[in-house]
């Protein structure tokens, strides 16, 4: 059986407003349009007396707010999607030719319309407090998250919550090798009622290309063969989320209310995701290319060739082509090579000598620490 309850809203945007299900023992919240969705009902039979109601964000995820009816929140996008360089015109032609098509379609779904959390805890107003670092690396933390609206893959600020049952998530900032800052959001807390608690651990599950993969292409191509590697810049970020979901991924900083529309770092089944499309690019290079001498992990990729051939250089140039036509960026400060010694997944790799060794830079790190710990015992 199932039981829907009205909620009716005297001063709260009638398109956020949310009916509750009990279904056996489940309940669960859900918007209006999900309501009007799952049961098949026209808004009349779910509000009978309001009939101008304004449903989002389901069917259309460009569903527009209604000026009249969210007079404190003048964004008229709030239900867009996060923006995305992908281009979902080319991708959708390669998509197409794509051998797994459960794949091609989740993702050809999920670039149109934005990708699900299949989140299917309750959807209930969380304000939870942020990491110590929010509060130490303040003016970094806002840089970062200006920066997200400037890119059109987070909404705000927002001086009450936009969304009636909007969750808030702890958020943090991590330092960066090259000194920069990482927004982090902890999807993890509070343990046992989190986001991530209730996403099933079966889709978040992934299996990457191992070292071991690498170094066995790379044996295989003889001494002195070339490498060349290649980063996918903001990775995660390239994937928009469905608006459905948007009420989950709420920010609250110094009392304004931010919405993050695309994937963020910390969140379960962000790898699973980004790795399903990762997988897809390296088959279409592999396939333009006529060459297996390719290996991925999430958006780290690495190409090889025989020595005094062009076949490393003919890979990574038809990857940049590739990505240059589906919209998807490189960060160009990490590319390396064609060369015979570089590392990868964090360890080096020279083919003239055929040795694996540790990275120059690891090795001071790594002493650096010693030296801390040993000195820190000593002080005890």
């Amino acid at each position: 059986m199932i039981i829907i309850i009205k909620v009716r809203a005297e001063k709260i945007p009638a398109h956020i407003c949310t009916c509750a299900c009990t279904v056996t023992k489940i309940i669960q919240s859900y918007t209006a349009g999900q309501i009007q969705q799952k049961l098949h009902l026209t808004p009349d039979q779910i509000f009978p007396n309001q009939p101008s109601i304004i449903f989002g964000p389901i069917p259309s995820p460009n569903l527009q707010c209604d000026p009249d009816i969210s007079p404190k929140h003048p964004d008229k996008d709030i239900w867009d999607l996060g923006l995305t360089p992908i281009k979902v015109g080319p991708l959708q032609k390669y998509l197409s030719q794509y051998p797994d098509q459960e794949a091609a379609q989740y993702l050809s779904n999920g670039f149109q319309n934005g990708f699900r959390l299949f989140y299917t805890g309750l959807r209930l107003p969380m304000q939870p407090r942020n990491m110590s670092s929010a509060k130490n690396q303040l003016s970094e933390l806002q840089s970062i998250i200006d920066k997200e609206i400037h890119l059109g893959r987070m909404a705000g600020p927002f001086d009450t919550p936009p969304i009636s049952n909007l969750r808030c998530n702890p958020v943090g900032v991590l330092p960066k090798k090259d000194g920069s800052w990482r927004l982090i959001t902890n999807l993890s807390g509070p343990i046992g009622n989190s986001v991530n608690d209730f996403i099933d651990p079966s889709l978040c599950s992934v299996s990457y290309d191992s070292f071991d993969h690498a170094i066995s292409m790379i044996q295989k191509l003889g001494k002195g063969a070339l490498l060349c590697k290649m980063d996918l810049s903001s990775a995660f970020r390239l994937i928009p989320i469905h608006p459905s979901d948007f009420c989950l991924l709420g920010i609250r900083i110094d009392d304004k209310y931010y919405i993050d529309k695309c994937m963020p770092f910390g969140c379960s089944i962000a790898c699973s995701t980004f790795e399903k499309f990762s997988s897809f690019l390296h088959w279409l290079v592999s396939n333009r290319a006529h060459s297996s001498n390719i290996i991925h992990y999430l958006d780290d990729f690495l190409f090889a060739g025989k020595a005094d051939t062009p076949n490393c250089s003919q890979l990574s140039e038809i990857f940049q082509s590739t990505c240059e036509e589906l919209g998807v960026p490189i960060n160009a400060k990490k590319t390396e090579g064609p060369t015979t010694m570089l590392s990868f997944l964090g360890l080096g790799i020279d083919t003239i000598k055929q040795t694996i060794f540790i990275p120059a830079d690891k090795c001071v790190e790594l002493g650096s620490k010693l030296t801390t710990l040993i000195y820190s015992k000593k002080s005890h």
